[in-house]
Protein backbone atom coordinates (compact mmCIF):
# COMPACT_ATOMS: atom_id res chain seq x y z
CA UNK A 1 0.00 0.00 0.00
CA UNK A 2 2.79 2.42 0.87
CA UNK A 3 4.40 1.95 -2.54
CA UNK A 4 1.15 2.87 -4.31
CA UNK A 5 0.78 5.99 -2.17
CA UNK A 6 4.42 6.86 -2.83
CA UNK A 7 3.82 6.59 -6.57
CA UNK A 8 0.66 8.67 -6.40
CA UNK A 9 2.31 11.40 -4.34
CA UNK A 10 5.55 11.56 -6.35
CA UNK A 11 7.68 9.84 -3.72
CA UNK A 12 6.36 11.95 -0.84
CA UNK A 13 3.80 9.53 0.59
CA UNK A 14 2.42 9.86 4.11
CA UNK A 15 4.08 7.91 6.86
CA UNK A 16 2.37 4.90 8.50
CA UNK A 17 1.30 6.90 11.59
CA UNK A 18 -0.53 9.43 9.41
CA UNK A 19 -2.35 6.64 7.57
CA UNK A 20 -3.38 4.90 10.82
CA UNK A 21 -4.59 8.17 12.37
CA UNK A 22 -6.74 8.89 9.31
CA UNK A 23 -8.21 5.35 9.40
CA UNK A 24 -9.09 5.75 13.12
CA UNK A 25 -10.63 9.18 12.48
CA UNK A 26 -12.76 7.88 9.59
CA UNK A 27 -13.89 4.84 11.60
CA UNK A 28 -15.01 7.04 14.51
CA UNK A 29 -16.84 9.40 12.18
CA UNK A 30 -18.56 6.49 10.41
CA UNK A 31 -19.50 4.80 13.69
CA UNK A 32 -21.37 7.88 14.92
CA UNK A 33 -23.86 9.50 12.57
CA UNK A 34 -24.29 12.77 14.45
CA UNK A 35 -26.58 15.38 12.94
CA UNK A 36 -27.73 18.80 14.08
CA UNK A 37 -31.43 19.66 13.84
CA UNK A 38 -32.78 23.07 12.80
CA UNK A 39 -33.15 23.83 16.54
CA UNK A 40 -29.43 23.23 17.05
CA UNK A 41 -29.94 19.92 18.90
CA UNK A 42 -27.30 17.26 18.20
CA UNK A 43 -28.68 13.78 17.63
CA UNK A 44 -26.52 10.67 17.44
CA UNK A 45 -28.45 8.54 14.94
CA UNK A 46 -26.04 5.63 15.43
CA UNK A 47 -26.78 5.53 19.17
CA UNK A 48 -30.53 5.62 18.51
CA UNK A 49 -30.16 2.83 15.97
CA UNK A 50 -28.22 0.66 18.44
CA UNK A 51 -30.71 1.24 21.24
CA UNK A 52 -34.10 1.40 19.47
CA UNK A 53 -33.51 0.33 15.86
CA UNK A 54 -33.77 1.87 12.43
CA UNK A 55 -36.51 1.25 9.92
CA UNK A 56 -36.62 1.58 6.15
CA UNK A 57 -39.52 3.12 4.28
CA UNK A 58 -39.62 4.06 0.59
CA UNK A 59 -35.83 4.06 0.26
CA UNK A 60 -35.12 6.14 3.37
CA UNK A 61 -33.94 5.15 6.83
CA UNK A 62 -35.69 6.37 9.98
CA UNK A 63 -34.30 6.11 13.50
CA UNK A 64 -36.60 5.35 16.45
CA UNK A 65 -36.13 7.48 19.58
CA UNK A 66 -37.76 4.91 21.88
CA UNK A 67 -39.11 1.34 21.74
CA UNK A 68 -42.11 0.67 19.51
CA UNK A 69 -45.38 0.59 21.44
CA UNK A 70 -48.82 -0.71 20.54
CA UNK A 71 -50.95 2.16 19.22
CA UNK A 72 -54.36 0.68 20.17
CA UNK A 73 -55.73 2.52 17.14
CA UNK A 74 -59.15 1.31 15.98
CA UNK A 75 -59.32 0.61 12.24
CA UNK A 76 -60.90 -1.94 9.90
CA UNK A 77 -59.29 -5.31 10.52
CA UNK A 78 -57.94 -4.52 14.00
CA UNK A 79 -58.31 -6.63 17.15
CA UNK A 80 -61.90 -5.52 17.84
CA UNK A 81 -63.10 -6.87 14.45
CA UNK A 82 -61.68 -10.38 14.96
CA UNK A 83 -63.19 -13.49 16.53
CA UNK A 84 -61.03 -16.18 18.16
CA UNK A 85 -58.91 -17.80 15.43
CA UNK A 86 -59.35 -14.88 13.00
CA UNK A 87 -56.44 -12.82 11.70
CA UNK A 88 -56.26 -9.15 12.60
CA UNK A 89 -53.77 -6.31 12.17
CA UNK A 90 -51.83 -4.93 15.10
CA UNK A 91 -50.10 -1.54 14.83
CA UNK A 92 -47.02 -0.25 16.68
CA UNK A 93 -45.35 3.15 16.54
CA UNK A 94 -42.44 5.14 17.92
CA UNK A 95 -41.28 8.72 17.55
CA UNK A 96 -38.00 9.13 15.71
CA UNK A 97 -35.98 11.10 13.17
CA UNK A 98 -35.27 10.96 9.49
CA UNK A 99 -31.72 11.09 8.11
CA UNK A 100 -31.75 14.91 8.37
CA UNK A 101 -32.97 15.12 11.97
CA UNK A 102 -36.59 15.96 11.17
CA UNK A 103 -39.01 14.48 13.74
CA UNK A 104 -41.27 11.68 12.49
CA UNK A 105 -43.57 8.97 13.80
CA UNK A 106 -42.67 5.47 12.54
CA UNK A 107 -45.46 2.87 12.16
CA UNK A 108 -45.29 -0.90 11.75
CA UNK A 109 -48.12 -3.40 11.40
CA UNK A 110 -48.18 -7.12 12.06
CA UNK A 111 -50.74 -9.80 11.34
CA UNK A 112 -51.82 -11.69 14.45
CA UNK A 113 -54.32 -14.49 15.10
CA UNK A 114 -56.75 -13.71 17.89
CA UNK A 115 -56.12 -16.09 20.76
CA UNK A 116 -52.74 -17.20 19.33
CA UNK A 117 -50.83 -13.91 19.47
CA UNK A 118 -47.07 -13.83 19.03
CA UNK A 119 -45.25 -12.06 21.86
CA UNK A 120 -44.10 -8.59 20.70
CA UNK A 121 -40.46 -9.53 21.38
CA UNK A 122 -40.74 -12.28 18.76
CA UNK A 123 -42.28 -10.21 15.96
CA UNK A 124 -40.22 -9.48 12.83
CA UNK A 125 -38.88 -6.04 13.73
CA UNK A 126 -36.44 -6.21 10.79
CA UNK A 127 -39.16 -5.73 8.19
CA UNK A 128 -39.69 -2.35 6.54
CA UNK A 129 -42.00 0.07 8.31
CA UNK A 130 -45.51 0.49 6.94
CA UNK A 131 -45.65 4.25 7.04
CA UNK A 132 -43.83 7.28 8.38
CA UNK A 133 -45.51 10.57 9.24
CA UNK A 134 -43.74 13.90 9.60
CA UNK A 135 -44.41 15.63 12.91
Amino acid sequence: MFSILTLLTGGKGPNEDTIQNQIRKNKTMNDNKIITTEDGEEINLSALEREFGSYDFEGHTYYAARQMELTNRLFAGCYNDAEDGDEYTEEYSAPGYDENGNPVEIFMTFTQVKGEEIDPENLNWFQDSDRVEAL
